[in-house]
């Protein structure tokens, strides 16, 4: 009943972005005039950055709750509350089912809880609630992973919630949300250089990769911000602008470096 709002209020969960190992997550994003919203957005194509095995991973997930359902949906009456949404606890049941927040291996179908990857989710209610996963309608609230990943790989997250309103007496409607990805590479690259190109002069751009000590392949891509195939091996050459994306694969693991921005030295 409150689908839209509650995929919104899922991904309270959901997070994830490189950074400096924290703690408890800042209340501090500003949505200006939205009744709600969540940051970084799937449905506009944000995302969060990858994670490095064994590495320090922390990230901030930012979402506004409105008062009423009628804030997200105009269908709903504008005196249906939004009581309370609930992150559900991670379990595991008799037949080996796992629930709460779940992270799924993309490529082997494992099922995992943050716990078991090295990671950990820190839910912030700012006390509006004794239960920690409990987030009031009406105010702003942020959740955090963080830890250290102790295993690599593409894992989509989903979140199961229960979303509170009342229609004469409190009710409850549980969901699963999914479509959040999180990345865990392994240390597969030192660096990446950039040589911008000049449209002007008419020189080409360079894009060029370090592995990291010790690692060999030959499986080296390069794509555009479209997604397509721009070149292969440790240095190439680009004629456009634009964010460009390195995937490096072995035969036991990947690292992939996405935002590597070429510029146009002939515009001004």
């Amino acid at each position: 009943m409150l689908r839209s709002f509650t995929w919104a209020v899922l991904t309270v969960a959901g997070l994830l972005c490189a950074g400096n190992l924290s703690g408890q997550c800042n209340i501090d994003f500003d949505f200006g005039e939205e009744p709600f919203g969540v940051s970084p957005d799937p449905t506009a194509g944000e995302s969060f950055n990858a994670g490095v095995l064994e590495e320090d991973y922390f990230d901030v997930l930012h979402i506004l709750i409105p008062p009423t359902a009628a804030g997200i949906d105009s269908a709903y009456p504008p005196q249906l509350a939004v009581d309370s949404v609930i992150v559900m606890a991670d379990v595991v049941n008799g037949a080996g089912e796992y629930s709460g927040v779940v992270f799924t291996d993309t490529t082997t179908l494992e099922d995992f809880h943050a716990a078991d990857i090295g990671l950990e989710v820190v839910l912030n209610n700012n006390n509006a609630s004794p239960n920690e996963s409990t987030f009031l309608g009406g105010d702003q609230y942020c959740a955090a992973i963080q830890g250290v990943p102790t295993r690599a790989g593409v894992y989509r997250i989903a979140i199961g919630i229960e979303a509170w309103a009342t229609i004469a007496a409190p009710f409850s409607v549980p969901y699963t949300f999914d479509n959040f990805l999180l990345r865990v590479n392994c240390p597969l690259v030192d660096s990446v250089s950039v040589i911008n190109y000049n449209s002007i002069v008419g020189t080409d751009g360079q894009l060029s990769v370090t592995l990291a000590t010790g690692v060999e392949t030959d499986d080296i891509t390069w794509y555009n911000d479209l997604g397509g195939v721009v070149g292969t091996g440790d240095t190439i050459s680009v004629n456009e602008s634009g964010l460009y994306t390195l995937l490096v694969n072995t035969d036991s693991c990947s690292s992939e470096v996405s935002g590597i921005l070429v510029e146009d030295e002939g515009l001004d």
